[in-house]
């Protein structure tokens, strides 16, 4: 008698194809919890350089973590050490289009719930909340929070592409 094997992927995907007989893909989102699921947001020196001058400080909130500070006492744009660079905003959701033939991954959006970036300056204070990474948009949106009243889920800023998406 001959064994028959099958692995994962085959039997995920004949499943898809019995079930889903006439879908050429269709959108899935997955819950990341446990799962190491991150975006980062980098910002350019010139940023930073303003945000210094400005008196702006940046501090994470929520979920959100300080990724990278300044370490070197003597970079040229006269950044103060301990200014963060860089900050983690955990995904906590995220959604894609699955095709079957080919077999193909496309995503559609991420969110990061619960993280929030605290923006404080000599005039006034903000926070920026409950991201949204749209990829079909190319968008940053955000829920916008200040000492007056809300906004949910504002485009924040365009970019050109997802640079690196590792599943």
């Amino acid at each position: 008698m001959q064994a028959i094997r099958f692995s994962l992927l085959q039997v995920a995907v004949a499943a898809a194809v019995a079930s889903a007989p006439f879908a050429a893909s269709a959108s899935t989102t997955l819950n990341t919890t446990g799962l190491e699921a991150n975006a980062v947001l980098t910002l350019s020196t010139d940023a930073i350089s303003g945000l210094v001058l400005d008196h702006i400080s940046i501090t994470p909130g929520g979920y959100a973590t300080t990724l990278t500070t300044e370490t070197d006492s003597n970079n040229a744009d006269s950044i103060p050490v301990g200014q963060p660079l860089s900050f983690n905003l955990p995904i906590t959701s995220f959604t894609a289009n699955i095709g079957l033939l080919p077999p193909s991954l496309t995503p559609i959006k991420g969110s990061s719930v619960g993280s929030s970036l605290n923006i404080v300056g000599t005039t006034g204070q903000l926070s920026l909340a409950n991201f949204t990474l749209d990829f079909t948009k190319d968008q940053v949106l955000a829920d916008v929070v200040t000492p007056t009243g809300s906004s949910t889920q504002m485009d924040i800023y365009n970019f050109s592409g997802w640079v690196t998406l590792k599943l």
